[in-house]
Formats: structure tokens, sequence, C-alpha cells
């Protein structure tokens, strides 16, 4: 199996400065650019550009061909790379409302890349894209047996949350999690979760299940119990009582 060789620490956030060539200097706003524009730029004009990073991407002839294309002239550079994948693929993934063969093709080759941080890659995904793709995605992390401790630990920067997220969690629940991990997962659902759907008790329960030895996690899981009417209530208070 193949397994992701995500390299360790967070990458920096992106924050573009305003000198490329690509910028309208008078209004020091970002151009729009299209993926065809970039492909036919020279070698040393493209990698400016992402050095850069002063530009929006034009969403209209983003395609799956095109996207592929990118990321084999992005492959010199690991930071190019990174920036092509959050500036081209998420903009990419966002608009597709199934998980294609194309779609999750490109998703495994970025989490196969060699040393690429993929976990903005991954919040990106859980913040903008379909149930579909994200379900697409939690069955590649799981294929391809990728470490998701790192993800967990970020959840909080979603600053949002939906049911595509519990789902995708439920999807990538298993014994390789660490208990620190699993404990920033309840803190960020107690958070910013709907505490009493009927999936994310679910999920509680599961993460309840899988770890009988953490009283921080039991702690958490009796926070959920506190602000819990649901039907799942007494199935919680009892796993508590064990």
């Amino acid at each position: 199996a193949v397994v992701s060789t995500q390299s360790t620490g967070p990458a920096e956030p992106l924050r573009p400065p305003m000198s490329s060539s690509l910028v309208d200097d008078a209004v020091g706003i970002p151009k729009v650019v299209s993926i065809v524009d970039l492909l036919s730029m020279e070698p040393s004009e493209f990698s400016q550009a992402f050095n850069d990073f002063s530009f929006t991407i034009n969403a209209t002839d983003v395609n799956a061909e095109n996207v592929g294309l990118l990321l084999d002239r992005a492959e010199t550079s690991l930071e190019i790379f990174r920036r092509s994948v959050l500036c081209v693929v998420t903009c990419y993934l966002q608009h597709e409302r199934a998980c294609s063969r194309s779609t999750s093709g490109l998703m495994k080759r970025i989490l196969t890349q060699e040393g690429f941080y993929w976990t903005e890659f991954g919040l990106s995904i859980l913040r903008t894209c379909s149930k579909l793709v994200v379900e697409g995605f939690a069955k590649l992390l799981v294929s391809l047996k990728c470490d998701c401790n790192d993800l967990l630990f970020h959840l909080h920067e979603l600053k949002s949350w939906n049911e595509n997220v519990t789902s995708f969690l439920t999807m990538i629940l298993n014994d390789t999690l660490s208990h620190d991990s699993l404990e920033k997962t309840l803190s960020y659902l107690l958070s910013y979760s709907d505490t009493s759907s009927s999936k994310t008790c679910t999920l509680v329960i599961k993460i309840l299940q899988s770890t009988d030895d953490s009283n921080e996690i039991h702690s958490l899981c009796a926070k959920f119990v506190e602000r819990n009417n649901s039907f799942l209530k007494k199935a919680l208070l009892q796993m508590l009582d064990q």
C-alpha cells in the first residue's frame, strides 16, 4: 500500500504580496489569471508568478486536464506545487459535484507527492467541497493509509462545521489516531458542531468506544451529554458509566 509522506510541521499560511506584474499597481488588487495563461508562461515567468502569488485564478477554464498539466510544471519546486494546489486544484475541486475518476486521481496525486504537507489542502476540501468530494477524499486517506493525526489537530482552523465534516471524520476514524488528535476532534465538535446532530452523536460514541483509558476524552464526551437532548443521550450516559 502507498503511504503518504506528509512532511512535519505546518506550512506558513498563504499571504500573497502585492508585488507581481500580475497585480494592478494602481489599486493593489490581484488580477484574475487564466490557467491557460499560466500554462503558456515561460518557466522563469511561471516560477515568478507563483513566487509572488499575487493573483486569483479564473475558474472558467479550470478542468482536470489543465490542472494535471499545471501540477506537472509545478513539481520542480515543492513550494510552487503547494501554491498550485491551494490556488488552482482547490478551485477545481470546489466546483465538482461528484468525485469522478479524474477528481480522485488528482487528490491521490497530491496525497502521494513526496514531502508535500497536505493538511492545508485537506482543510480546504472540508471547508469548500461537496459531500461526494469530501467522502471521496476520506476514502483515499483510508485506502492510502495516510496519517490523519495532523489534520485533526488543525480542525479548529475551519472555524465552522457542517455534516460533511462529521461524515468525513466518521469515515477516517481508526485505531491509528492518537488520543491527542481525538481530543482535538472532540474539542472542535464541541466548539462548532450541532451537538444534537445524530451523526455527530454517533461519531462521539465511536470515539468513546475506541478509547477506554483516556480521562480527557471521557470528560469531553460528558460535555456532549450536558448539551445533548437527542435520543443518543442515554447511550452516551450508559457508556460513560461503564
